[in-house]
C-alpha cells in the first residue's frame, strides 16, 4: 500500500510545502473556501512558475471534489468509531 503522495506521484518535498501552505491559509482565512482558493493558487503559481494567475473553474472543481472526498472519508471514519464504541461520540465532542 502506498501513501497518497506516492499514489499521485507527488514528491514528498512538495507535499510538505503544500501542507504548510494549507496550514497558513487556514490560519489566515475565516472560510474553508478562501483557504482552498489561496492554497490552490499558490500551488498553481509555484508549479507553473507563474505570478498572480487565478484558478480556473476546472481547477476550483478539482479542489471542491477533493474537499468533498475528504469530508466524506472523515464522516465515514467517525461513524465507524462510534459504531465500534458508542462512547467515542462523547470523546469526539469534548475533544
Amino acid at each position: 500500500m502506498s501513501t497518497v503522495n506516492e499514489a499521485l506521484n507527488i514528491p514528498m518535498s512538495t507535499w510538505d510545502k503544500d501542507q504548510k501552505s494549507v496550514d497558513a491559509a487556514l490560519q489566515k482565512h475565516d472560510t474553508i473556501s478562501d483557504a482552498l482558493l489561496e492554497a490552490g493558487n499558490i500551488v498553481k503559481n509555484d508549479e507553473f512558475d507563474l505570478n498572480g494567475y487565478e484558478l480556473s473553474i476546472f481547477e476550483r472543481r478539482l479542489l471542491a471534489t477533493g474537499y468533498i472526498l475528504g469530508c466524506d472519508i472523515a464522516i465515514h471514519q467517525i461513524k465507524q468509531k462510534v459504531k465500534e464504541d458508542p462512547s467515542a461520540i462523547f470523546r469526539l465532542l469534548i475533544g
